[in-house]
């Protein structure tokens, strides 16, 4: 920069200054402006941070078991009441199929004959007295257990494996002098097999009949 002044007795007086370039000004700046970068940055995410907890906190302790008695934002009231009618919704399937199971498990106890469920592994999802009475099994800690923990003989695994290979069978055994037959019909579902069905029958009386009868008939003739 130049300045030149004309001084009353005629002279003039010239001064010059030298400065820098913008770039080298910014140049200059750039540490202390990272730094000031930073700092904002530092207190930015802090504040979020801060922030977004003080937003978060009313939905993250928010009692979904009894929804409508929360103290939490206007927004969120839709949210609210549609959860607490699926949980009304919730319950209320939960009572029918508890109201089911039992009901079938009363209609199963009361059956002469045995029914016993496996799933596709072989597991007994559901044995009735019958069926535990027939293969001489107790009925503690045997839901969830593979069906050879019921009776561990080979007409049994027969039948079983048979079934959950997608094939329906039906056998007679002697057991004890008693006569059982087995029907076992797989669980079909979109072309494989679930789990199996298994319904013993006890057929003594029958058996016991149809030998006299047939013992009777040679007699007659």
């Amino acid at each position: 920069y130049y300045l030149a002044i004309r001084l009353p007795e005629g002279t003039i007086l010239r001064i010059a200054s030298t400065t820098d370039s913008v770039l080298a000004a910014l140049a200059k700046s750039i540490p202390v402006l990272i730094l000031i970068f930073a700092v904002i940055l530092g207190l930015a995410v802090f504040m979020a941070k801060f922030q977004t907890k003080r937003i978060v906190a009313p939905i993250n302790n928010l009692d979904l078991e009894n929804p409508t008695e929360n103290e939490t934002y206007d927004e969120l009231s839709p949210l609210l009441l549609r959860i607490y009618n699926q949980n009304i919704c919730i319950d209320r399937q939960i009572k029918e199929l508890r109201q089911g199971k039992e009901k079938f498990e009363k209609i199963t106890e009361n059956m002469a004959e045995g029914l016993l469920i496996l799933d596709d592994t072989g597991g007994v999802l559901s044995v009735n007295r019958s069926a535990l009475l027939f293969l001489q099994a107790k009925r503690p800690a045997q839901i969830g257990r593979h069906y050879s923990n019921l009776n561990r003989s080979v007409w049994l695994q027969k039948v079983a494996e048979t079934a959950l290979a997608g094939q329906s069978v039906e056998e007679l055994f002697t057991s004890d002098l008693s006569h059982y037959q087995l029907r076992a019909t797989p669980i079909v579902e979109d072309g494989k097999s679930k789990g199996v069905l298994i319904l013993i029958l006890d057929v003594t009386e029958k058996q016991k009949a149809e030998k006299i009868r047939l013992e009777f008939s040679a007699n007659v003739s």
